[in-house]
């Protein structure tokens, strides 16, 4: 039932119906908060939320499309905080990251854009060093291909705005490590 009401939250979204896209995001929300408590999982618990905290950032999506960023930054904020702390390799950090710069970047605030997309380089860096040893050469051409889709240009494109140079990049990816 959460999987329904968020697709539909989507659809809803995605159709520029943004009141029902709402309505149907908290429906997940709530589910996903009970699922959370009938299992018997701790909601003092930040790793037993994993359900809520993509649930909440979908809602997020929704906010960021209204274009009412001050809500959609509070709850992407909590939400990259849970993924820091307990799952840093999740897709949805990687979402919640470019969402902050798509909201940044329609704020025309530079430095926030700046900021993360620095954060989402290092975090594919990191990423990257700590499964490459145990990867083949095609595995690792696959890992940058697939995490690309444009994103790693853009980050790059991002950084030659900021005039950063390739040794600032390869510091940057050093310090990752």
């Amino acid at each position: 039932l959460i999987n329904i009401y968020g697709n539909l939250s989507v659809a809803f979204s995605e159709s520029g119906a943004y009141t029902k896209a709402e309505e149907y995001a908290q429906k997940a929300i709530l589910l996903s908060n009970e699922r959370s408590n009938n299992l018997g999982e701790d909601p003092s618990n930040p790793s037993s939320l994993m359900w809520p905290a993509s649930q909440y950032a979908s809602l997020a999506e929704i906010y960021t499309a209204q274009c009412n960023y001050s809500e959609a930054k509070k709850i992407l904020n909590n939400c990259l905080k849970f993924y820091d702390t307990n799952y840093p390799e999740s897709p949805k950090a990687t979402f919640v990251h470019l969402l902050l710069m798509h909201i940044a970047e329609n704020e025309g605030n530079v430095q926030e854009l700046y900021y993360n997309a620095e954060l989402l380089y290092r975090k594919s860096i990191s990423s990257y060093i700590a499964n490459a040893q145990a990867m083949t050469k095609s595995q690792r051409t696959d890992y940058w291909y697939n995490f690309d889709n444009g994103t790693l240009s853009n980050l790059l494109g991002l950084f030659s705005q900021q005039s950063m140079t390739y040794a600032t990049m390869a510091s940057l990816a050093y310090n990752a490590a």
